[in-house]
């Protein structure tokens, strides 16, 4: 007997275009050279992308995405911003340039049921990272390696991996409608294991963000066949609700310091100092950055910037989404950035069939992004920080019915 495993073209395509928007700050140290070859390699396949957009879209009948434009806009804004504020472009560059990578490849293939095999891939690869991070949990149970953390696993130190394991439910659960109409019980069960390696890893808000997930897919589940509980989740994924409720916890999260109630809960519920070790201090820093200049902000700030500018070791960057919005682009980049999460959140409250609980599963990964980013700032600018948007952008009826031929 003989195995044939099939491996197409778009497979193959797939997984180097994976391999080149990643980071693994572990694998970087090992190999200190090769951040820089996926740099080169990560520009190439932009740009014969981007060539590739614009002959396809001279000849066929093809428009960019208003996602696509926006995103495009916002790179050469922050770009600007950067360079004007003596900012390190090549820096900004590096990270930005593995948003566009992954951007720009879905943009290729929206409007093509290859999506779902590109998306398989990526499922398979994201689980291989998560499979080593946990490895790495069992052999080194005190950590894998040292930097100013000692916490750190394959997949880096708390938040960091995050980036991995949000993406991967998402994706998964996306996959598990277009094959069984429901989220799928290996999704669940993976989840939970992430959840206990996130527990594991003290990762408290990556906790609840993953827990949300959970929850909020159960409830997708049931809405299928329960009017009320869909109605329900519609509501709760609506964008006046989540960005309402995002606004409030923010601006009560930042006053923290000031509320005794959140005082209470912070040393005697969560464990944790008053400062949310050390945020409350680093938010108080980058307030002033923003008074400097609200409307454009002062660029893409490394996190050698983030802790000069607050005189603290430990601010590697503004631990709060919002506020790394603003003192990145000001409120230009924040308008931006609550736009592309519009067109993304409210697209399945406008479709109102079938196909609008592929864009729910979307707006749950953008819901609990928004929650991990009231006190971490790790998913804005990573690799996987933009992937809903972009997911969100794909016709997703055309799709459907053209997996299902």
């Amino acid at each position: 007997m003989s195995l044939k495993i099939r491996i197409s073209k778009i497979q193959v395509i797939s997984a180097i275009v994976f391999l080149c928007s990643i980071d693994i700050g572990y694998i970087d140290d090992l190999v200190h050279v090769l951040p820089k070859i996926v740099f080169l390699i990560r520009l190439f396949l932009i740009m014969i992308f981007f060539m590739g957009l614009c002959v396809k879209s001279y000849k066929k009948n093809f428009q960019f995405s208003t996602y696509f434009l926006l995103l495009t806009i916002v790179f050469f804004f922050i770009s600007i911003v950067t360079i004007e504020n003596g900012g390190s472009f090549f820096e900004f560059s590096k990270q930005f340039s593995m948003i566009y990578l992954i951007a720009i490849f879905i943009e290729t293939y929206r409007k093509d049921d290859a999506i779902f095999s590109i998306l398989e891939i990526w499922k398979s690869l994201l689980f291989i990272l998560i499979l080593l991070d946990w490895v790495s949990m069992l052999l080194f149970p005190s950590g894998l390696y040292t930097t100013i953390y000692t916490d750190n696993w394959f997949l880096g130190y708390k938040t960091e991996r995050f980036v991995f394991y949000l993406p991967f439910a998402i994706i998964s659960g996306f996959l598990s409608l277009k094959k069984h109409n429901r989220i799928g019980i290996n999704t669940y069960f993976t989840m939970i294991l992430c959840m206990l390696a996130l527990l594991y890893c003290k990762g408290t808000s990556i906790f609840f963000g993953m827990l949300i997930v959970f929850l909020l897919f159960i409830l997708l589940d049931i809405g299928i066949f329960n009017k009320k509980i869909n109605f329900i989740l519609n509501k709760s994924l609506s964008v006046p609700f989540v960005l309402s409720i995002y606004t409030v916890v923010n601006i009560s999260l930042l006053n923290a310091i000031s509320s005794k109630f959140l005082d209470y809960l912070l040393v005697n519920v969560f464990h944790k100092d008053l400062t949310l070790d050390t945020r409350t201090l680093i938010w108080q820093s980058c307030f002033q950055l923003i008074k400097t200049n609200k409307f454009f902000g002062k660029g893409f700030l490394t996190y050698q910037n983030y802790q000069y500018y607050t005189s603290n070791l430990y601010a590697t960057s503004a631990h709060n989404m919002l506020l790394t919005l603003l003192v990145t682009g000001g409120f230009f980049l924040l308008l931006c950035y609550a736009v592309i999460i519009f067109l993304t959140v409210s697209r399945h409250v406008y479709m109102n069939n079938k196909y609008s609980n592929f864009s729910k599963v979307l707006a749950i990964g953008v819901v609990s992004m928004l929650v991990v980013g009231v006190t971490s700032s790790e998913f804005v600018f990573s690799e996987f920080g933009f992937i809903f948007f972009s997911l969100g952008t794909i016709d997703l009826k055309i799709l459907y019915e053209m997996g299902d031929e």
